[in-house]
């Protein structure tokens, strides 16, 4: 059985500028965003990687039962930029690897998105919140 990727990717320009500038200009309090949701990253660094690159990220948080795949669920939040001073975007990464558990999934994406744009002082748009109830 195959498994399910699902990312929600927030850019600077998909907000509000006066929110965007406020959060996206304070990558290490961005980083700390979904702590609450058990999304705890090392905070924002240069990457050894990417010369010029910023990052912070979770690993892969496991949870629910295993699949078919002999895989769990799990999820991972990054944020990335090109400044030691700023975001460029943000990631909540889904992998629904056992598909009796795809509501329970998605749940769990919901509550980490509604956490994230509490943070930033953005309100859910409709739009996205019945995507991710569907």
């Amino acid at each position: 059985m195959r498994s399910i990727t699902v990312m929600l990717v927030i850019l600077v320009g998909a907000i509000s500028v006066q929110a965007a500038g406020e959060f996206f200009g304070q990558p290490q309090k961005l980083c700390l965003a979904l702590a609450s949701e058990g999304l705890s990253t090392e905070g924002w660094k240069v990457s050894r990687d990417l010369p010029g690159d910023w990052y912070c990220m979770t690993p892969l948080t496991r949870f629910g039962s295993i699949g078919t795949n002999g895989l769990e669920n799990n999820i991972a939040f990054y944020v990335n930029g090109t400044s030691p001073s700023r975001a460029n975007d943000i990631r909540i990464k889904i992998n629904i690897n056992n598909p009796a558990e795809r509501k329970a999934a998605f749940t769990r994406l919901e509550r980490a998105t509604k956490t994230l744009l509490k943070a930033i002082g953005e309100p859910i748009l409709a739009e996205l919140a019945k995507a991710l109830s569907q």
